[in-house]
């Protein structure tokens, strides 16, 4: 996920990155999905409906996983996104925490 910044879209690219998650929030707060960017598309950045990086992941889940993260809630953010990967029947997701720990935790 990443700030906005017209520009990181192209310089990512440029560096191989496969796709960018950003999310926005208006003044009150509240945070909003933007959207799931392809960057090596041919034609440049282009939005998508769900990531080619995870499988089964898609942009309305993007919000609920930005607020757990910014909340510090590792483990629910683990856990959600765990089970959007599960029903998805991606290879590995049966249930067990799949994510990488946060630092300093067992």
């Amino acid at each position: 996920m990443s700030d906005p910044d017209e520009d990181k879209p192209v310089r990512y690219a440029e560096i191989g990155i496969r796709e960018m998650w950003r999310v926005s929030s208006n003044p009150d707060g509240d945070f909003m999905v933007v959207g799931i960017l392809d960057l090596q598309d041919g034609d440049g950045p282009k939005n998508r409906p769900d990531s080619l990086v995870f499988p089964g992941l898609r942009v309305e889940h993007l919000g609920e996983a930005f607020w757990r993260a910014w909340s510090n809630d590792h483990e629910g953010l683990a856990d959600y996104l765990t089970s959007k990967l599960a029903l998805a029947g991606n290879p590995g997701a049966n249930g067990s925490k799949t994510l990488p720990s946060r630092p300093g935790s067992a």
